[in-house]
């Protein structure tokens, strides 16, 4: 469960969700890869009034070191939520699996988890967890399998030629 009582609860829940993206491989059985181009967590904020002051605080990478808008203050947190009509939080990672089917084809899951506030409807939080599933060509685990195919011809190779060696003598 999720309560946010103060804006320190807010910023620890954030801090904490930003740390655990970061070293999910840390914390989880399965393998996980960063998505290209969704190396951090994105934070995108829906003000009230957009206007000249906020025009540039509408997206944050949030990284351990810089958790964007909630650095700050619990006094500074408020006062830049006052503003804030809704953010939402979205995590995106990639794991690997090979397909049941077909042993030799690697399939990429990719995941995408993001939490809401609403700040508007009296802060209402929603979670939400999408996944998809395609064949991984453009995993970096994938591209390393493909560095090293070579192997896999020499080893039938050698194997082949083995295996006539003992036939020539039985």
């Amino acid at each position: 469960e999720l309560y946010l009582y103060s804006a320190a609860d807010l910023k620890a829940n954030v801090k904490s969700g930003v740390n655990n993206f970061n070293s999910i491989n840390n914390l989880s059985l399965q393998k996980y890869e960063y998505i290209e181009g969704h190396f951090e967590p994105l934070l995108q904020i829906w003000y009230h009034e957009f206007n000249e002051a906020n025009y540039d605080k509408v997206i944050f990478y949030l990284q351990p070191t810089d958790i964007g808008p909630f650095q700050g203050s619990d006094e500074e947190i408020k006062d830049f939520l006052f503003n804030v009509k809704q953010m939402t939080i979205e995590y995106q990672l990639r794991t690997l699996n090979k397909d049941y089917l077909n042993p030799d084809r690697i399939l990429c899951h990719d995941w995408k988890a993001s939490t809401t506030y609403n700040f508007q409807s009296g802060y209402h939080i929603t979670a939400k967890m999408e996944t998809s599933q395609q064949p991984c060509s453009d995993s970096a685990y994938v591209q390393q399998l493909v560095e090293y195919e070579w192997i896999n011809l020499v080893v039938m190779l050698l194997a082949s030629t083995s295996a006539l060696f003992i036939f020539k003598y039985f």
